[in-house]
């Protein structure tokens, strides 16, 4: 088990909140001592494939936020069509990305557990310019 990790965001699922080509530094303590919350923001192993996917944990125990997304987007997760008439076991989590119409999340591959949870992002760099930058 790797305790602290850093993974570099590719894609658009996770935007306004974090952008293609941040850094982030994802930890695996925190979950050893309590357990994930709503709006802790993961990175989880895909479950189609295993590849490293940043989401946040948006349900747990049919229990969800009715607040925003950290990144700022405008509409209540209540809102959220993706999450009506479900039904989460206490020990599975509900994830997606903050950019619902980008994201590949539980509406696809359902509802994930513990075990698929890599860590926790407790720290986010800021983008490189020089990733703006043609040479």
């Amino acid at each position: 088990m790797n305790l602290l990790m850093l993974f570099r965001v590719s894609g658009h699922s996770m935007e306004p909140t974090f952008k293609p080509g941040q850094t982030v530094l994802v930890s695996s303590i925190p979950y050893i001592f309590t357990e994930p919350k709503v709006s802790d923001v993961v990175v989880i192993k895909d479950p189609q494939d295993g590849k490293p996917l940043l989401k946040r944990i948006i349900r747990i125990d049919n229990y969800s936020s009715s607040d925003p997304p950290a990144g700022g987007e405008s509409r209540s997760l209540r809102q959220d069509s993706s999450r009506q008439a479900r039904t989460i076991r206490e020990d599975q989590y509900f994830v997606a990305g903050d950019n619902r119409r980008d994201s590949i999340d539980s509406r696809t591959f359902g509802e994930i557990t513990k075990a698929t949870i890599v860590g926790k992002v407790i720290l986010k760099t800021l983008t490189r310019t020089l990733n703006s930058r043609e040479y």
